[in-house]
């Protein structure tokens, strides 16, 4: 093992860690939210209000003027975060005696949803505050990150269950970038700006070396990467405090004679998403070095990675037409090959991530932009999607129920993903739904089936078992309906994708998700046939103003 002779080296300080924590997100300071003629507090929720669950017999209106702000708050040293700033006011009408509280209930693409609860703890005598105004109520406590997009939905307590889709209030607000003039004050946007260059050295001199470079403001340790002689050492040097000046360090090492020594700085600031580039340097000890590498070292690797390679390919072959695992068994207890396996197991056995792909199939033209997403998400992101317009052979064989139960199952036990495309009939079906009211069905569904009602009740107890819905996203055709409006209020949690605006971003949260060795680009042949089937559809509603109407048979 090597040793650094460390020269200038310290403890980092936790209270420092701490407070350049970058964290995104609830922070709760109080929970008093009382004002004068009203006892409230409030606390961060883990789940759904009880009412709904639970039936009320009365409700309150909903609430009326939300508005939406970013805020600049330093803390107690003197570090500056955005933070958003929601407030919002409560009807004048006599429903006000059934107000007990509210839920504010936030939620992004980058994050899962955060709930907060207020509750009201004495009745309120009159429709106005005492200075006579309209009822208000802030909350300040959400600390946000540039451009980053939220969405607010502030539901008025107890929600009654005939009223659940309309006693609710919501709004978006995207927080502007590190040019906008509160943004540029908080404190990640001043290390953004911060210099990253470490200014590298490394001088050989018989069997040592010297190694410099510059630590830069703001950041509180460089990871030190020395690799020498086949071997490397990692060490993290800290830095006491955010220092506004650029320390130059030091560090000598014994280098042995005949091998390459090569030096790693990557500078890391306590928020670890906001870091600097590494800088490499190199050096020989040795003029026969480079000889010995070229000749040796590099012919000797890729004969390796030939073996390597020619290993991989036989093992597969050996394995080609093998039996399934004992877990995939007949009833007399044989072993089935892949052949043989159900419909419902063949999605288990999928080499990519699976995405179950719900919608509902509103007219002719909406059929083609429903495959052309489905066919650039599999191209452009590397995934499986289910789709049982691709599976008719085992939705004719098994029925669609039974499909989309078996797709579903195997989707969330596997850790697939559910990506639930909305439109305006797949609203109307929602609502109908929740009435209790038999689902409007389509011409288009009389020959595919409605797995957009099928999939209603599923979608539901989801949300009952785990309000976050960490396996499901939505998405929707913007100009083809009502944006926003025509996603259900079980899957408000859920993010959000407009497409086809958000359409880079649905791809790239997918690569992410399942780590998929795509780039981050989308090919120009996918995306067209997306938006020409989208113009098709445009010009059909257009044509057809009233299709949602006319079309559906109840």
């Amino acid at each position: 093992m090597f040793a650094f002779l460390v020269i200038s080296a310290s403890i980092l300080c936790c209270d420092v860690q701490a407070r350049m924590e970058c964290r995104y997100g609830l922070f709760l300071t109080h929970n008093n939210c009382s004002q004068d003629g009203l006892n409230c507090t409030m606390e961060e929720g883990d789940g759904v209000h009880e009412s709904w669950l639970k039936g009320y017999k009365h409700d309150p209106s909903s609430p009326k003027s939300l508005n939406l702000s970013i805020l600049y708050r330093e803390d107690e040293d003197g570090d500056g975060s955005a933070w958003l700033h929601v407030r919002w006011e409560v009807n004048q009408d006599g429903s006000i005696r059934w107000l007990k509280g509210a839920e504010i209930l936030i939620a992004s693409k980058d994050a899962r949803q955060t709930r907060v609860f207020l509750h009201f703890h004495s009745n309120f005598t009159s429709q106005t505050n005492p200075a006579g105004r309209n009822w208000a109520f802030m909350f300040n406590d959400f600390r946000v990150r540039e451009f980053a997009r939220y969405t607010v939905i502030i539901s008025h307590l107890p929600i009654n269950q005939l009223h659940r889709d309309h006693n609710y209030v919501k709004k978006s607000i995207t927080v502007p970038g590190c040019s906008d003039e509160i943004m540029k004050r908080t404190w990640p946007c001043k290390l953004r700006g911060a210099s990253c260059e470490a200014n590298l050295a490394v001088k050989t001199i018989e069997e040592s070396a010297h190694i410099s470079f510059t630590a830069g403001s703001y950041f509180t340790s460089h990871n030190v990467t020395i690799c020498h002689c086949g071997n490397c050492e990692t060490q993290i040097h800290h830095l006491k405090g955010i220092h506004d000046g650029r320390n130059t360090v030091v560090k000598n090492y014994a280098a042995h004679h005949g091998c390459s020594l090569n030096v790693t700085v990557c500078p890391i600031a306590a928020c670890r998403e906001l870091t600097c580039p590494c800088t490499r340097s190199h050096a020989d000890t040795s003029s026969t070095w480079s000889l010995v590498k070229w000749v040796v070292i590099v012919p000797t690797g890729f004969l390796l990675l030939l073996i390597i390679i020619v290993c991989v390919v036989r093992i597969k072959h050996h394995r080609k037409g093998k039996t399934i695992g004992s877990h995939c068994c007949n009833s007399s207890g044989d072993r089935l090959t892949a052949g043989q396996i159900s419909p419902d197991l063949q999605l288990h056995l999928s080499p990519n991530p699976v995405v179950l792909l719900l919608y509902s199939l509103d007219y002719h033209t909406y059929k083609d932009a429903v495959l052309a997403l489905a066919s650039l998400l599999q191209a452009e992101t590397a995934v499986s999607v289910s789709l049982n317009l691709w599976s008719s052979a085992d939705v004719s064989q098994h029925g669609l129920t039974a499909w989309l139960h078996g797709q579903w199952e195997a989707v969330t036990t596997q850790g697939g993903h559910v990506l639930v495309l909305c439109s305006h009939a797949g609203f109307l079906k929602w609502q109908a739904f929740m009435a209790g009211s038999p689902l409007p069905c389509y011409p288009e569904e009389s020959h595919s089936g409605d797995v957009f009602g099928l999939a209603l009740p599923l979608l539901c107890s989801a949300a009952k078992a785990n309000p976050a819905m960490p396996e499901y996203s939505v998405a929707y055709f913007d100009e083809l309906g009502d944006g926003d409006n025509d996603v259900p209020r079980v899957l408000a949690a859920c993010p959000h994708y407009e497409l086809p605006h958000d359409l880079h971003a649905l791809c790239e949260n997918f690569r992410r998700m399942f780590n998929s060795g795509k780039d981050n680009t989308l090919t120009g042949s996918s995306k067209q046939t997306l938006l020409a089937s989208l113009g098709a559809c445009k010009r059909w509603q257009k044509a057809n103003p009233s299709w949602y109407e006319a079309s559906s048979m109840i």
